[in-house]
């Protein structure tokens, strides 16, 4: 496999991810999380770990794409 291959595929399963996560979390359990969002993290702290929540979510893809 290229890499351009590689990192299309990746960024593929990444965008999936994404979606399936927004469907998941925001449209099906969006209204369970407001019930706690008092022991949730703020909004900023979310955002300044951000990043972290990417470079995992871009790992994972890699990873799912080497092994399959």
């Amino acid at each position: 496999m290229t890499a351009l291959k590689f990192v299309g595929r990746a960024l593929a399963i990444a965008v999936a991810m994404f979606f399936l996560g927004f469907v998941g979390h925001q449209l099906l359990l969006g209204r369970d999380y407001v019930s706690i969002e008092p022991i949730m993290r703020d909004k900023a702290d979310m955002q300044a770990h951000m990043p972290f929540a990417l470079v995992s979510c871009f790992s994972f893809a890699g990873a799912f794409v080497w092994i399959y």
